[in-house]
């Protein structure tokens, strides 16, 4: 998750805790892009998580703040020598959806 901000909070072991951004997915695919944009990560699968949690219907983490998600888990692997976009290697588990259309339109164009 994403933090942003902070709250006052009873529950939390010290008196302020962080609020999250309910999107966990959009944070997901942030870092997993970031770390392709910098060339560290070599593969990334998705594997089945936590299950589907629509928008309307959000779950809540242990500090009460909602989030949503596909349910999916990212799994990444790294490599010590820059891998380009157009090397990453996609696992065929799980898909995110709309994940395969970011790809297509991110990699039109990627500089090898």
């Amino acid at each position: 998750s994403r933090d942003i901000g902070i709250k006052f909070s009873l529950e939390a072991p010290t008196i302020v805790t962080h609020v999250i951004d309910p999107d966990v997915d959009a944070t997901r695919r942030y870092f997993a892009e970031d770390l392709a944009y910098s060339q560290a990560l070599q593969r990334i699968g998705y594997v089945a998580g936590v299950g589907e949690t629509p928008w309307n219907e959000s779950r809540e983490n242990l500090g009460g703040d909602p989030y949503f998600t596909d349910g999916l888990r990212a799994v990444l692997f790294f490599e010590p020598r820059p891998v380009s976009l157009s090397q990453l290697d996609f696992l065929d588990w799980e898909n995110p959806p709309g994940l395969l259309r970011r790809i297509d339109r991110g990699l039109q164009g990627a500089p090898d």
